[in-house]
């Protein structure tokens, strides 16, 4: 594959990535005068999260601080990727642009890197052109098994599991930028570990050691998974090469060499993940444990199969094609595989961490390369029958030559049915961002409700920004505590999953505007967790009704007030 058709293919796709974006952007301009427009990407609390990340880097941070709960704690280097893009975006004066502008250029700069990596390990994987192009198609198209859904007098393509974004073929390109920059590390350290030349080179592990620690840092799973693949790569090459070995010396030797860079280069990240292990168990970074403890993600394995499409039996195919044939040159994809199956496994009694985070780790790629190595061999063999036949074999020839079409067929097949899956994922995201800006109602997103917040919120929060102190912890419902960080760069009460004790703030918030809490009892409770301003929007208003609550609570002084806001400050009680 030539470098001009790799860009080419790189192009493309992610300018089709950024087709919704682009279109969002365009139908802003139809917005009701009332709403704020935001480009919201993925959901809106976690861009809402990533955001606060990249606001504190542009306020001048070096490391982060969790500004989703009000307990005191010191700054680390947890989520430290956005802080660094906040202070790489402080050249630009306007933080209203510049914070959102850091976030989606890191995607699709990140989103490009991940499309050239792939069309580098195509070109290194097949000397035959054709195959090397259909490897990385395949790469970047592969999708859920399609599900015909009518709609109208028209249709679509479905598919299993749309409520992970993470597996839909278009959305995934241009994706959450630490995921999809970590991605493009792990296929770079699969393929330079499993290269014997490269990893006996000391000056390499430098190298490949940086990135083993950055990717550890960037993307903790990431560097389990690593973990776990050099291992498995040590064994499986020991393995290709037991039948050269006379004795039993020779063979341990050969272990040894075999996982002795591996390992050096993997173990580099290991003070980082202990680092982050010690970390985990101190407020508020153990909220990130306890909620994946909490919350399992809602999977079965059969589901997941179906949601990795016709990519997954293929990919198994060539695997077994591999390991069968000892392919030295399908290493990588062979190790990631597998591993990535042993991750699942392992992790399933690991109640610390849900095993399906693994499927973060992009495992349609090297499916798709051996997806296409089957292709290959399949091909090879019927060329090679057909080359040796005589010429009175003619039954022989022909039953290779439709057996060639069937596969060639069957392949253009599951191609097509990923390009469909696409732009049927881009005609659902355009008819949500034209509905999102219709929307009339609610005020604003809470829940699963998405539109654009109001502007008079927007402006509620600007003036928090802009006029309350730096050290304020402001007391809401989630939403407000949700945006309050992102856009105002203060801490708050609750707005995230990450917020320490969510469960039981949530419902402490609720008592509180509900009046359930005698005056003495709420401000005993807002004082316990540092609240410096309580915040009723149109949210909270949902729960406190018409009731002013300063007559409930009467040690708060109004200092804000519009149509459907009310900003309190908390004084001393009377």
């Amino acid at each position: 594959m030539s470098r001009f058709t790799k860009t080419c293919i790189v192009l493309f796709f992610l300018l089709f990535s950024l087709l919704p974006t682009w279109f969002e952007i365009a139908e802003s301009e139809k917005l009701d005068k009332f709403r704020a427009f935001e480009l919201v990407h993925n959901y809106y609390t976690d861009y809402n999260f990533y955001l606060s990340r990249i606001r504190e880097g542009y306020e001048g941070a070096w490391s982060a601080v969790e500004r989703y709960t009000s307990e005191p704690h010191s700054g680390s280097f947890i989520q430290i990727f956005y802080v660094y893009l906040g202070q790489a975006a402080r050249m630009i004066p306007e933080d209203g642009f510049a914070i959102p502008a850091a976030y989606h250029t890191a995607r699709i700069v990140a989103g490009a890197l991940l499309l050239f990596a792939i069309g580098w390990w195509a070109n290194v994987t097949f000397s035959i052109s054709l195959f090397a192009v259909l490897a990385m198609l395949f790469a970047i198209t592969a999708s859920t098994w399609p599900i015909y859904v009518p709609l109208g007098e028209t249709w679509r393509l479905g598919g299993y599991m749309p409520w992970w974004t993470v597996m839909d073929s278009l959305q995934r390109i241009t994706f959450v930028p630490h995921i999809v920059l970590g991605q493009a590390m792990i296929l770079f350290l699969l393929v330079a570990g499993a290269s014997k030349e490269t990893v006996k080179r000391k000056g390499n592990w430098v190298i490949l050691g940086f990135i083993t620690a950055t990717l550890t840092i960037l993307f903790p799973p990431g560097y389990v998974f690593i973990a776990v693949a050099f291992a498995m790569m040590g064994i499986i090459d020991l393995w290709f090469s037991w039948n050269g070995f006379t004795n039993k010396k020779t063979r341990i030797q050969t272990f040894i060499n075999t996982l002795g860079s591996r390992a050096c280069i993997a173990s580099i990240g290991l003070p980082f993940l202990a680092w982050y292990f010690s970390l985990f168990n101190q407020i508020p970074w153990s909220r990130l444990v306890q909620f994946d403890t909490i919350y399992q993600m809602p999977f079965t394995y059969i589901e997941y199969a179906k949601a990795l499409g016709p990519i997954f039996p293929l990919g198994m195919i060539g695997l077994l094609f591999a390991l069968w044939k000892k392919e030295q040159r399908m290493l990588p994809a062979m190790t990631w595989t597998i591993a990535w199956i042993a991750v699942f496994v392992i992790f399933r009694y690991v109640p610390q961490q849900n095993p399906f985070r693994f499927s973060e780790i992009a495992p349609h790629i090297p499916l798709a390369i051996l997806a296409i190595y089957a292709l290959e061999q399949i091909y090879l063999f019927l060329f090679a029958l057909r080359t040796r036949a005589k010429k009175n074999a003619v039954i022989l020839r022909s039953l290779s030559h439709a057996v060639t079409f069937f596969i060639m067929t069957l392949y253009f097949l599951v191609l097509a049915f990923g390009l469909g899956s696409m732009y049927s994922s881009w005609l659902w995201q355009r008819d949500f961002a034209d509905m999102k800006v219709r929307a009339g109602w609610p005020i604003l997103p809470m829940n699963n409700y998405i539109v654009y917040p109001s502007r008079g919120f927007m402006n509620a929060i600007d003036f928090i920004k802009t006029q309350l102190p730096k050290d304020s912890v402001i007391f809401s419902d989630m939403t407000a505590g949700n945006y309050i960080p992102a856009y105002a760069g203060k801490n708050v009460f609750v707005g995230h999953d990450n917020t320490v004790n969510k469960e039981e703030k949530y419902d402490r918030m609720q008592a509180f505007f509900r009046g359930y809490l005698s005056s003495n009892e709420a401000y005993q409770l807002i004082r316990t967790y540092g609240v410096t301003h309580v915040f009723v929007g149109p949210q909270e208003i949902g729960i406190v009704g018409y009731r002013d609550p300063k007559t409930t609570y009467p040690f708060l002084r109004q200092i804000y007030s519009s149509s459907d806001i009310q900003i309190y400050e908390v004084n001393q009680p009377l």
